[in-house]
C-alpha cells in the first residue's frame, strides 16, 4: 500500500518538474524527496523517471 504522503509528494514533483523545486515547496531536502520517489518506484515496481547528474558549472 502506498501512503498518501508519498502520492502527494509525487504530485508536487509532477507539478514543479524537478526534485529540487518540489523539495523546496515541500520543505524537504532533495535527498529525502528522492528517497520517497525511490520508495514509490519500489512499491509499484516501475521506474518513474531517469536520474541524471547535471555537472556543476
Amino acid at each position: 500500500m502506498i501512503d498518501t504522503y508519498l502520492l502527494y509528494q509525487l504530485s508536487v514533483f509532477a507539478e514543479h518538474g524537478t526534485l529540487s523545486e518540489a523539495a523546496k515547496h515541500l520543505n524537504l531536502s532533495q535527498s529525502a524527496l528522492s528517497r520517497s520517489m525511490q520508495k514509490i518506484e519500489h512499491l509499484i515496481g516501475v521506474k518513474l523517471f531517469d536520474r541524471k547528474k547535471i555537472p556543476l558549472p
